[in-house]
């Protein structure tokens, strides 16, 4: 959740006096990871501190902790998931693979002066452009305050020249918006994603009526980056999806 959604639901839901009780976990921990708790002041954005009985930290590449890197849980808690069914490699691979024993929960995080902690996006979503790696959140905060746009999601692919380059999805909040106001629209898009950056001009802009999301309304940019590639979209995969209608519009509308 950006800044603007989060003041936004702060001002006209909560009526500037409830308080957003933002967390992050997950079916495999059996709870929350992370959760703002309701005696500490709100801070726009931020999961807040580590929830009593799991030994969370941040580590980079080597190992180390970090106020910037990947969340990891040290020891095991009660909830913890024990294995898959019938998938015991993937298991090990998904949570055990990046460091000995350590919990290895699939995301980035950072925690700032005052030791809360926010949610930079998922591992396996960030994108590696010309030897720099970016998150799509960076991109679709961009691409969002653009008024034409409800929602967007940004995805890389493989490029041969600079490793990935970006696709990006788009929701307008006009359905009826012909192919001419489109093509202007690219135009205004890419302008001003060029402000942040001439490598992030993305290789593609599509329109299309919804995101695939999960039952969290969390984008699933790796089925996203699947219909890209035109690789075979699993049964499992679409168990994932709340609204799979949304995988079939990647397939049609391309503008």
């Amino acid at each position: 959740m950006n800044k603007e959604a989060w003041d936004w639901y702060f001002s006209k839901v909560g009526n500037n006096r409830c308080p957003v009780i933002n967390l992050s976990g997950g079916t495999e921990i059996g709870g929350a990871i992370l959760s703002m708790p309701p005696f500490l002041d709100n801070i726009p954005t931020s999961v807040g501190v580590p929830v009593p009985g799991l030994d969370a930290d941040i580590l980079n590449d080597k190992g180390k902790s970090v106020d910037d890197g990947y969340l990891v849980i040290r020891n095991p808690w009660p909830g913890m998931t024990k294995g898959l069914l019938n998938d015991e490699e993937r298991y090990l691979h998904t949570y055990w693979s990046k460091f000995p024993n350590i919990w290895s929960h699939g995301d980035k995080v950072r925690t700032d002066s005052q030791n809360m902690w926010y949610i930079s996006g998922r591992v396996d979503d960030v994108m590696k452009i010309s030897g720099l790696r970016i998150d799509p959140s960076e991109i679709e905060e961009v691409l969002t305050s653009y008024s034409g746009i409800v929602e967007s999601a940004a995805v890389s692919i493989p490029d041969e020249l600079t490793g990935e380059s970006v696709c990006i999805f788009c929701v307008l909040n006009n359905a009826g918006i012909t192919n001419q106001t489109n093509s202007s629209l690219k135009k205004d898009l890419e302008k001003l994603l060029s402000r942040i950056g001439k490598f992030l001009l993305p290789k593609a802009i599509y329109f299309v009526n919804k995101l695939p999301k999960n039952r969290s309304g969390k984008i699933l940019r790796r089925l996203m980056r699947k219909k890209l590639l035109d690789i075979e979209i699993s049964k499992d995969d679409l168990l994932l999806v709340e609204n799979p209608e949304s995988l079939g519009s990647l397939s049609i509308i391309k503008s």
